[in-house]
């Protein structure tokens, strides 16, 4: 149960210093530990009972993630899929439902801040924008494998190179803050900084990010991760999508605000293994109401990112 409390302080302490990490990651280890914390409260009362603490873990995560993204259904889903992504508990499907429709209740009562997502135009189904989704999908995919590879790739760079205790974390985090300041010095901007939420807003609202955005945050993500900040890595993924959707969209002459949101949601689907969670949130959310094309994406990305994901100790099957 302590965990939450200390990953909640680590978590304040890194967007306080500006780095490029998530929220949702401490949001749910919180909501675990808080699961953990009734789990013991209930086997003190009334004696160990057999796949309980599975159960109240499940609700936890679902209530967390819900509350995060005011998504009870994609937070219902994201309780029974995301530690064993290939084997849905129907048996919990209900406490993880009542869980999550509770905390998005009690986070809009309290008025907890999340994601706002602008208004923009969607891209109707037809056969030409179905091959074009396909490709988007296969080239996300590949990026969420890529971004899950190079995180683990920058930490245990950065602890070779600086061995010494205490150093493979000073060193990265002095090198994410000059970043930061060559970057606002030399754009005037300071949207890659914390959540970069804004770089998510300007690719869907149609004002545009530099071509070379998503490249940048994604760079700033692994420098920061290094770093040893704490936050979570579904936001990051959901910016750096967007902003490469609103890419590929400009250069092919396409709605970029649609891209955008596909690009966030299929970049998500590849990074976490959780294509239904992620279709799910992009209905909720992001409000994407022709689905076809929104279901074509999370699946194929999903199925182009390979086994890995952010979520490290998820259990898969052959």
């Amino acid at each position: 149960p302590q965990m939450g409390i200390v990953a909640y302080i680590a978590a304040s302490i890194s967007h306080i210093a500006g780095a490029s990490v998530g929220k949702e990651g401490v949001g749910v280890q919180i909501g675990l530990s808080v699961a953990e914390l009734v789990r013991r409260i209930d086997r003190r009362l009334f004696g160990e009972r057999k796949g309980r603490g599975d159960h109240y873990l499940m609700c936890g995560a679902s209530a967390a993630f819900a509350a995060l993204f005011g998504s009870p259904i994609a937070g219902t889903l994201f309780g029974l899929y995301f530690s064993s992504p290939w084997n849905m508990r129907m048996t919990v499907m209900l406490p993880c439902m009542v869980s999550s429709y509770a905390a998005v209740f009690v986070a809009e009562a309290l008025g907890i801040h999340r994601i706002v997502v602008p208004s923009y135009n969607i891209v109707r189904f037809s056969p030409y924008h179905c091959l074009i989704a396909v490709v988007f999908a296969l080239i996300l995919g590949l990026m969420a494998r890529a971004f899950v590879y190079l995180i683990e790739k920058f930490k245990h760079l950065v602890s070779g190179i600086f061995r010494k205790k205490g150093m493979s974390s000073v060193f990265p985090a002095l090198l994410v803050m000059i970043c930061y300041l060559v970057i606002q010095i030399s754009t005037g901007k300071t949207e890659y900084q914390g959540l970069s939420l804004s770089l998510l807003y300007n690719s869907i609202n149609g004002t545009g990010v530099a071509p070379y955005a998503f490249l940048l945050n994604a760079v700033l993500i692994f420098l920061s991760l290094a770093a040893g900040f704490q936050g979570g890595e579904v936001v990051p993924l959901l910016v750096t999508g967007a902003s490469f959707g609103y890419t590929f969209a400009s250069f092919l002459g396409l709605e970029t605000g649609a891209f955008a949101v596909l690009g966030a949601i299929g970049m998500l689907s590849g990074g976490t293994n959780l294509p239904i969670v992620c279709f799910a949130l992009g209905l909720e959310l992001f409000g994407y109401y022709d689905p076809a094309l929104l279901f074509i994406v999370v699946a194929l990305s999903f199925l182009a990112s390979g086994r890995e994901s952010i979520y490290q100790h998820q259990q898969l099957q052959l």
